[in-house]
């Protein structure tokens, strides 16, 4: 055995002196004015009680008879120990703290000190770390309340601690220790969940049921005077007013299917592989491989496909596990890297507007401005599929473009926005829109010049809702114009034109919307006057006579 002075063993419990030998005692050397109470006042964490466990240990027949330079020998679990500080470690959210005794939550800040008898409650989408010098580390979830009831260090290697989980998650990882005596322990309302060294999970939910669930090492759990051992790999539910803890194996997690080394765009999809005996699956998407900063948790059926929207651009980490019938949750899957580039996001389509009809051989396009985009791709093609787009172009710094001259049909459409750096985002949704050509030129048929005074003109009737334009000139470039009329019949009667000339005729048709169409081809007719007859008639007569 290790020979300590006085000195020495308070040195031990301020950490600075030397282990304590593997039986867990120390050895207290008596000094001049010791006395066996005395020595258990300074040194016992419950001295009214236990010094008589300290004279039988020692063999004392006369416990007030005691001698300087005897050796007295201590339980390590019996003494009083210093107070261990916990620090916050890591922080998500908002969390708060109550000081022993008080009545204001506190919010909690990184390396903030937590010490025993104070409260600490995660609120939702939140969580915090506690971390001790040891190595012994406390991570809660969200909707998490629990006080720590005691952290004490008893000498360098032996620390105990006890806490209180109220509600919510708690997730325990202990550093294992020589001896055989429990040093931690996590209470419920329901439960108590006791470990010397390992890495378990403790959980109040609702109608205060806890749930422990062992990954590494063993822990004692009771309930209603019934203790039972759990082994790693197997988890304890613990209902109220039930007679013992249920014990099950706890079920091995899915893996994720087809994980792309690239999302482009939302959601973010994934399914996983059955687990026989699985309820559901709890899945994780968090920024770091060890799953402390989660940006999205979800419990999902076994069978669901999982969508995720609303994370920014940047490398994620997927953990899932599985949760069986009994609300008991196994491992996590070793996490996968999942990469997200979304943005720059595809521009939104400003005009022309979906499905559009333009009355018109060339289309402008518009879009909105992307702000974290360089430029724009643009491609528009005949089909929806883009196979051999008829426009291809990549360098666009404006919001607009307007086309050639296209035939008459329907196109497609499609943008997608380049950053600073050449990275191109997805494609926006494809838009339609179709050239619609104007009313076909309806033909003139040839005028009709009647033995009166009327001219009439017949032209093809287009269709209902159709108005005409009728233009008639003495010139066939219509330059000059003698009669100019828009009319909603398919023909015209006028008075014949007092002045003897040839007369050109076209036409063209106008839809409901104003939408014009080309002239029809001339058509043309001759005006001459009655005199112009008498005189041709005298003139023939004449030609007779002169020819007897």
């Amino acid at each position: 055995m290790y020979k300590m002075t006085v000195g020495a063993a308070l040195a031990i419990i301020c950490f600075t002196a030397v282990l304590a030998h593997a039986a867990e005692t120390i050895d207290i050397t008596v000094s001049r004015g010791d006395c066996l109470v005395c020595l258990c006042e300074k040194y016992l964490d419950d001295p009214a009680n236990d010094w008589s466990k300290i004279a039988r240990l020692n063999h004392l027949s006369n416990p007030a008879r005691i001698y300087p330079g005897d050796v007295l020998v201590f339980p390590v679990n019996l003494l009083k120990g210093v107070p261990l500080a916990g620090v916050v470690t890591f922080l998500k959210g908002q969390a708060d703290f109550l000081p022993a005794g008080g009545s204001a939550w506190i919010p909690l800040k990184i390396k903030a000190a937590l010490m025993p008898g104070e409260v600490i409650r995660t609120l939702k989408d939140s969580a915090v770390q506690i971390s001790y010098q040891d190595g012994d580390i406390l991570f809660l979830r969200g909707n998490t309340r629990l006080r720590i009831d005691s952290a004490r260090a008893r000498t360098s290697h032996n620390r105990v601690y006890e806490m209180f989980l109220e509600a919510g998650r708690a997730i325990n990882t202990i550093r294992r220790s020589t001896g055989k005596k429990v040093r931690y322990r996590v209470r419920t309302p329901t439960a108590v969940a006791a470990a010397r060294g390992t890495e378990f999970r403790t959980r109040v939910e609702g109608n205060n049921i806890t749930r422990v669930e062992v990954l590494k090492g063993a822990v004692n759990v009771a309930a209603d005077g019934r203790v039972v051992d759990v082994a790693a790999g197997h988890g304890a539910v613990v209902r109220p007013q039930e007679t013992a803890p249920q014990l099950a194996a706890l079920l091995p997690p899915p893996q994720p299917l087809a994980v792309k080394s690239l999302y482009r765009q939302m959601p973010l999809e994934f399914s996983f592989s059955a687990v026989a005996g699985a309820a559901a699956f709890r899945v994780m998407l968090a920024r770091d491989a060890a799953l402390k900063d989660v940006v999205k948790e979800k419990t999902i059926t076994p069978s669901a496909v999982l969508r995720i929207v609303g994370v920014k651009d940047g490398v994620y980490f997927l953990g899932c596990r599985s949760i069986d019938r009994f609300g008991l949750e196994g491992p996590f899957n070793k996490p996968v890297r999942v990469k997200v580039r979304v943005n720059p996001l595809p521009p939104f389509v400003k005009y022309p507007k979906p499905k559009a009809a333009l009355k018109e051989q060339t289309a402008k396009l518009l879009w909105l401005k992307v702000g974290d985009a360089a430029a724009y791709h643009l491609q528009l093609a005949a089909d929806k599929t883009f196979t051999a787009p008829i426009i291809d172009v990549k360098d666009i710094t404006a919001t607009d473009y307007q086309t050639r001259k296209l035939a008459y049909g329907t196109y497609y459409f499609r943008l997608s926005s380049i950053a600073a750096d050449n990275y191109e985002g997805v494609w926006s949704d494809t838009a339609r829109f179709t050239l619609i050509p104007p009313p076909p030129a309806p033909p003139v048929e040839p005028p009709e010049l009647g033995k009166g005074k009327d001219v009439h003109i017949r032209w093809r009737n287009i269709g209902p809702d159709i108005t005409y334009q009728i233009q008639i000139a003495r010139r066939p470039d219509f330059a000059a114009l003698w009669l100019d009329k828009t009319v909603k019949k398919a023909e015209l009667s006028f008075a014949r034109p007092k002045k003897a000339a040839t007369y050109y005729v076209r036409t063209r048709a106008i839809d409901p919307d104003g939408y014009t169409g080309n002239w029809s081809a001339p058509q043309s007719f001759n005006i001459r006057h009655s005199w112009e007859g008498w005189a041709f008639g005298a003139f023939f007569v004449t030609l007779i006579a002169i020819t007897i």
